[in-house]
């Protein structure tokens, strides 16, 4: 295709193709997504975001660019669901913000728009993690700024082709993905975005049919996980804007970053610089920076404090909590425990508009919130952005380790006080996770049949076993139970009492000193959720 410019009618028309090639695929993302817990959902997130965001242009006649970005962003938004649909969101904010009242997209806006939307994302998550949908979109924005003299459609192919080439490389970045044998389903899911929106501008290419057989491989079994208690190299989230010093050279600034920190977004305009970038030494980066122009704006964040707030300034002193819980069980535990603002949620997760509301209609003016599941993590961040109230978030990432923060609240305290407490009080309890597998699975050399049990505690599966009591006992004696006080068991179905009246029996024989109760939990997912404290 010769054209030099993309009009918004053919953008329009190629977004629909983009959408039902997503739609057509998401359980391929999904079964791609599967592991270690068996319900995958990126897929499902992906397309729930996106598609109904783009069926809302038809029937509307467009003209604009900010047009489509009118229609389809408050929906992406607000309903954004899981990790992957709140960074597909994120890139289309950015990706838009710059448009306005054009009708026509060059090579450059294209490129423009991918350095916006990669910042976007970079700058709203809350670690960005290499070998995900993070890395494609920067490997395509690194090539369609080396592209700016071919045309949209020829940059674009040539950008994806690029994706797919890093695509595979993703098991290399991040360890999970190659004990678990599969490369990254929301990268995959991007490029099938884009894909689908680059055959709608070639109508002489036509859409594959994907499987999930070619993304899949020999697990590796040397591969090791990353250490659980901290993941972070860099402490320091910082983000500036500068206006430059005339035409200054900044040839040299990608290779300085680079050797500073990690998860950089850097928009470099002819009058602007935007940054963000995760260091050890944010004052070298301030000062470095400096030598380009004037900053104009600045953050910087510690990110070892694992505590999100919204930049919101309010009089109101009184604070609350709201927890998210994953069955109906856990909800009435938590009330009795005193947290009075629940949330519950099975295979479904809340979307950030839902979280919004439910902000809203709470009385309390300052809300800690924890989301006890890093897919819902983004979905509280949105929610945070879409709210009057002042947000502040400590990312818990299950629900035992958001059972043990809410012990540091107390209603008779100001809000950074129990916000260090809550924090300090996140590690006073483990959590160990029974599943029964959906099917056939290799993992890190570990087999895992279908239907099977396996335990897993972090990223680790401890125990593997065709029989519940067994698959259960021997994960739970993995732990040093001589210095574990309290075990509480949260059973999915009642039906599974029997079994665990039997392993309660077995434990305190040996363990007698234990103090064990068996708990409804009615969550969706795990079998049983054991917390050890």
């Amino acid at each position: 295709m010769a054209n030099e410019n993309i009009s918004t009618h053919q953008v329009t028309i190629a977004l629909q193709l983009s959408a039902r090639h997503l739609e057509r695929h998401k359980k391929v993302l999904d079964n791609l997504n599967v592991f270690p817990v068996p319900d995958g959902d990126t897929g499902t997130n992906m397309a729930g975001t996106f598609v109904p965001a783009v069926e809302l242009l038809q029937g509307n006649k467009i003209q604009f660019y900010h047009e489509i970005a009118e229609i389809m962003l408050p929906y992406m938004t607000s309903n954004s669901r899981g990790n992957s649909g709140f960074i597909l969101s994120s890139f289309f904010k950015g990706f838009f913000a710059n448009l306005q009242e054009n009708q026509y997209l060059t090579t450059h806006q294209l490129a423009q728009g991918f350095s916006n939307g990669c910042y976007q994302v970079n700058s709203s998550l809350f670690n960005p993690i290499a070998g995900t949908m993070v890395t494609i979109i920067e490997s395509m924005t690194r090539c369609l700024n080396d592209k700016i003299h071919e045309t949209p459609v020829q940059a674009l192919q040539q950008a994806l082709s690029q994706a797919r080439l890093v695509l595979f490389q993703t098991p290399e970045m991040l360890p999970i993905l190659a004990r678990a044998g599969v490369i990254d389903s929301g990268a995959l899911g991007f490029i099938m975005i884009f894909e689908g929106l680059y055959i709608g501008l070639s109508p002489e290419e036509e859409l594959p049919e994907e499987s999930e057989e070619p993304y899949r491989f020999t697990p590796d079994k040397k591969t090791t996980p990353p250490p659980q208690e901290d993941t972070t190299q860099y402490q320091y989230c910082t983000e500036l804007t500068l206006t430059k010093h005339g035409d200054v050279d900044t040839s040299g600034l990608h290779d300085f970053l680079t050797s500073r920190g990690d998860s950089i977004a850097l928009m470099d305009e002819s009058k602007i610089i935007k940054l963000h970038i995760h260091c050890n030494e944010p004052e070298q980066i301030l000062k470095e920076m400096e030598s380009y122009g004037t900053i104009t704006r600045k953050k910087v964040e510690d990110m070892f404090a694992q505590i999100l707030q919204s930049s919101k300034s309010l009089e109101e002193s009184n604070n609350a909590v709201l927890v998210f819980a994953p069955g109906e069980g856990f909800r009435d535990y938590l009330i009795g425990l005193g947290v009075e603002h629940v949330i519950c949620y099975d295979n479904k997760l809340p979307s950030g508009g839902e979280v919004a509301r439910v902000l809203e209609e709470m009385e309390e003016k300052s809300i800690i919130i924890l989301p006890n599941n890093s897919n819902i993590l983004p979905s509280c961040i949105t929610a945070g952005e879409l709210s009057e109230k002042q947000i502040s978030i400590i990312p818990t990432s299950n629900i035992i380790q958001g059972i043990t923060s809410f012990y540091g609240f107390s209603e008779n305290e100001d809000l950074q006080t129990n916000l260090q407490s809550m924090k300090e009080c996140m590690s006073l309890g483990q959590g160990l996770f029974l599943y029964e597998s959906a099917d056939n699975r290799s993992f890190g050399g570990i087999e895992i049949k279908k239907n099977h049990f396996f335990c897993l505690h972090n990223s680790d599966i401890i125990s593997v076993h065709g029989d519940f009591t067994t698959a259960l006992l021997k994960g739970i004696k993995s732990f040093d139970l001589e210095v574990i006080a309290n075990l509480s068991l949260f059973y999915k179905q009642k039906k599974q009492l029997v079994s665990l009246e039997e392993i309660q029996k077995t434990l305190l024989q040996e363990f007698p000193h234990l103090e064990i109760e068996l708990l409804w939990g009615g969550q969706s997912q795990a079998e049983i959720i054991v917390a050890l404290e």
